[in-house]
């Protein structure tokens, strides 16, 4: 399963539905509920249309409080931090 990077936050509607109708064709499993931070582009009217029309629960975590989403906050921790020691290593300022 690859990942999405998103150019801008409305990217990640269309990018939502293709990972979670991915997920559910290449693994047989449904989807039973996405779990976000209530930002704007997770709670669009046409995506909570497409979340009852595949009967996803939504569960929304409380606003800055990066603690409860421990594991994809650790991956992009680490994401981050092998980006800056390739900029590093390559001798390149940080504005890249």
């Amino acid at each position: 399963m690859k990942g999405f990077s998103l150019r801008a936050t409305s990217d990640s509607e269309v990018c939502i539905k293709k990972y979670i109708m991915a997920v559910q064709t290449q693994f047989n499993y449904k989807v039973k509920f996405v779990r976000h931070d209530g930002a704007r582009e997770s709670v669009a009217n046409s995506l909570k249309a497409f979340y009852d029309d595949q009967r996803i629960e939504q569960q929304v975590t409380v606003p800055y409080m990066h603690q409860t989403n421990g594991t994809a906050e650790r991956a992009i921790r680490t994401i981050v931090t092998i980006g800056r020691s390739m900029l590093h290593y390559a001798k390149l300022d940080k504005c890249f």
